[in-house]
C-alpha cells in the first residue's frame, strides 16, 4: 500500500491511484517478525531490497502457494523472489497487460524478455 501511495505526481510516467477505491477493494496484509527473519535467512539479497519490497516478498514467501502473482522491475527484488522459491509466480508487467488487452510501451525492465534473463542467470548461478 505505502508503495502505490508514494511517487512524483510531477513524472511523466507516474500514475496516479485512487487510495480510497483502493482501500475499500484490498486486503493489505503485513509480514510478521518471523516471516522477514525466515525470508533474510533464506535470502542475502531480501537485505538489499527496500522495505516494501522486502516485506512483500517475505509474506508472499510464508503462504502456501496456490495463486500467486507477483511482478516487479527491480532486478534485487527478481532474485530475492527466487531465492525465496517465488520463481513461478513471477510475470512481467507486459504479459499482465496483454492478458488485460493493452499494449502499453514499457521499459525493458518491465517486459517478459528481460525478466527472462534475470530468473536464467538466477537458474544458472544456483545449479
Amino acid at each position: 500500500r505505502d508503495e502505490l501511495d508514494r511517487g512524483d505526481s510531477n513524472d511523466p510516467e507516474y500514475i496516479h491511484v485512487d487510495m480510497e477505491r483502493f482501500d475499500a477493494d484490498v486486503v493489505v496484509h503485513t509480514p510478521t517478525s518471523a516471516n522477514i527473519a525466515a525470508a533474510i535467512v533464506k535470502s542475502e539479497t531480501v537485505r538489499g531490497v527496500d522495505r516494501g519490497e522486502r516485506d512483500l516478498l517475505a509474506w508472499c514467501a510464508a503462504q502456501d502457494l496456490v495463486t500467486m502473482i507477483l511482478t516487479t522491475g527491480d532486478r534485487a527484488a527478481i532474485v530475492a523472489a527466487c531465492d525465496l522459491g517465488l520463481k513461478d509466480c513471477l510475470r512481467s508487467l507486459d504479459d499482465l497487460a496483454a492478458l488485460a488487452g493493452a499494449q502499453p510501451v514499457l521499459r525493458d525492465h518491465y517486459c517478459a524478455k528481460w525478466l527472462s534473463e534475470i530468473r536464467t542467470k538466477w537458474l544458472l548461478e544456483n545449479l
